[in-house]
């Protein structure tokens, strides 16, 4: 899984989410990707893996990602 770069986002209420990925080089986290990074974010990605809202899928979808 080093080929692959993995960006997670784990909300505000799991910070100590981060922690378990720590050893990690390929993996950053973050509490909260903002407005502006998403668009670049969702262009950029080969995949979204999502456990979100309908806005989520839906602003995915408009860039163009491939969803699960």
């Amino acid at each position: 899984m080093q080929d692959y770069e993995f960006i997670i986002a784990h909300g505000t209420q799991n910070e100590g989410f981060a922690e378990r990925f720590e050893a990690y080089g390929n993996v950053r986290t973050f509490p909260w990707i903002s407005k502006e990074n998403t668009a670049f974010l969702y262009r950029e990605a080969d995949i979204v893996l999502s456990r979100g809202s309908v806005t989520v899928l839906a602003e995915a979808a408009a860039f163009g990602a491939k969803i699960i």
